[in-house]
């Protein structure tokens, strides 16, 4: 690849970043989900690796889980705010 591919595609890709970042910003998730393809893998590493198969990652997101994670965006759910069920459920002790 010549410097002017290299340059060509270095700007392709920095708008595609760009318009991704503009659709997450503007909370437009069915629209970032239109940008996969269904064998496409979300992951964000927590450290360099050959196989992050193989490795701890905060994201490790296959299309399922993708979905699953916008879903809960559009309907507010959060499982560190759900309430606790009523066993676990904090009591004020007088």
């Amino acid at each position: 690849m010549n410097t002017i591919d290299n340059e060509s595609l270095l700007w392709q890709v920095t708008q595609f970043i760009w318009h991704e970042a503009a659709i997450l910003d503007a909370k437009e998730y069915d629209a970032w989900l239109d940008l996969w393809q269904p064998e496409g893998l979300y992951i964000i590493p927590i450290e360099d690796a050959d196989d992050y198969a193989a490795v701890l990652n905060l994201c490790y997101d296959d299309d399922k889980m993708r979905r699953d994670r916008i879903k809960r965006f559009q309907d507010g759910f959060s499982i560190s705010s759900a309430p606790l069920p009523s066993p676990y459920a904090p009591c004020l002790v007088l």
